[in-house]
């Protein structure tokens, strides 16, 4: 494989303010670099009409995850929602101590 973005051709995208990029977007920032190194050497095994499929090899997430993600897209689109979704924290539960009777009795 050639070497990381060369030519220096900056796109208008990259120009952008940076953003904090996690563990699951570094993984699937690498699985679409390797998947479009691999067509730029063996040419596209997957047609560019077969969108989903592309997707799915190019990023490595399931098709049920890309199903969810592209319904969130659309209510962003049409406003009915702000922003992605998130998974939430989950909390945990507080225990509630019964009191306690005394044992010297």
């Amino acid at each position: 494989m050639a070497g990381l973005c060369e030519g220096g051709n900056e796109l208008p995208g990259s120009l952008k303010a940076s953003k904090v990029v996690h563990s699951q977007g570094h993984e699937i920032a690498y699985n679409v670099w390797k998947f479009m190194s691999e067509e730029a050497v063996n040419g596209m095994p997957i047609p560019l009409k077969s969108v989903c499929a592309r997707v799915l090899a190019a990023t490595g997430i399931s098709k049920q995850t890309l199903a969810r993600i592209r319904k969130e897209g659309k209510n962003i689109e049409a406003g009915t929602a702000d922003s992605f979704s998130s998974p939430e924290k989950s909390q945990p539960k507080k225990k509630i101590v019964a009191a306690v009777d005394s044992f010297d009795e």
